[in-house]
């Protein structure tokens, strides 16, 4: 899978000529060797600042991105991410999505002109999965009506955005945008996260980040981080974190529940 989406990831490098950034996630340094000899720049935001044998060329720059991924080891507990620093329009993002669509186990996010890729570790899906069984086991028990729309792609081109979080519902009808949006950041860094959302206007996200869960609520224009859900008042956060991080998924949800019923 890496050396497929490296190839593409190399002909649309060289296409636009753009000049993909990485890093990895909680300090991991990469067990790789670069043409000639080059050495990284590990300095955040500034990877590919080194020149390649004094030259700087989309090509070679492309190329170098594209030899670092596929001698990136897969690791079911760490994303990567690929920010590009360089802007490209709709279009060619467009035509980027297209190919990266193929590929199972990326994700990208676009926002007035900037892209990030990201890799999806086994960890990350197995809390988004947990994430998502909570929740629906409290709108179940609660009786209240919602449509699950998983991460399908929310996407404007007039607002310049387009992204996929990794749990979205309805609460009650189907509108323009899901209610409520969850995403899992086990990677730092990379676009504002929050940011595409407000833009869509969501009135709800919950983030989960560092064994804990952030939970923030449209109010007019912005976001602010509350600490009970605007839509769902009832729901005891404190609850639904401790059982989120439960080893035991069987136990998890039967205190969930049990507490529920009161």
């Amino acid at each position: 899978m890496v050396r497929s989406w490296a190839s593409a990831l190399f002909l649309k490098c060289v296409f636009f000529g753009l000049k993909p950034n990485y890093e990895l996630s909680d300090g991991l340094k990469p067990n790789y060797e670069l043409p000639d000899g080059l050495k990284p720049n590990y300095e955040p935001n500034n990877f590919f600042t080194n020149s390649y044998n004094n030259r700087k060329t989309p090509l070679k720059e492309a190329y170098m991105t594209a030899t670092l991924a596929q001698k990136i080891t897969p690791n079911t507990d760490n994303h990567q991410i690929f920010v590009f620093p360089t802007s490209i329009t709709w279009q060619q993002f467009q035509t980027l999505e297209a190919v990266l669509s193929e590929m199972p186990g990326l994700r990208i996010s676009y926002i007035d002109g900037w892209v990030e890729i990201i890799t999806l570790s086994e960890r990350h899906e197995r809390i988004k999965k947990i994430l998502a069984i909570l929740i629906e086991l409290y709108l179940f028990e609660k009786e209240i009506e919602f449509i699950p729309v998983g991460s399908a792609t929310r996407q404007d081109e007039n607002q310049a955005v387009s992204f996929e979080p990794d749990e979205s519902y309805y609460i009650g009808s189907a509108k323009a945008h899901p209610d409520l949006a969850v995403e899992v950041a086990i990677t730092s860094g990379g676009i504002d996260k929050l940011a595409k959302y407000e833009r869509l206007q969501i009135p709800e996200v919950w983030f989960w980040e560092n064994n804990q869960l952030a939970v923030y609520h449209g109010i007019g224009e912005e976001y602010e981080q509350v600490s009970r859900s605007g839509l769902l008042p009832d729901l005891d956060l404190e609850l639904f974190q401790r059982c989120v991080g439960m080893p035991s998924l069987t136990a998890a949800k039967r205190e969930f529940v049990k507490a529920l019923r009161g």
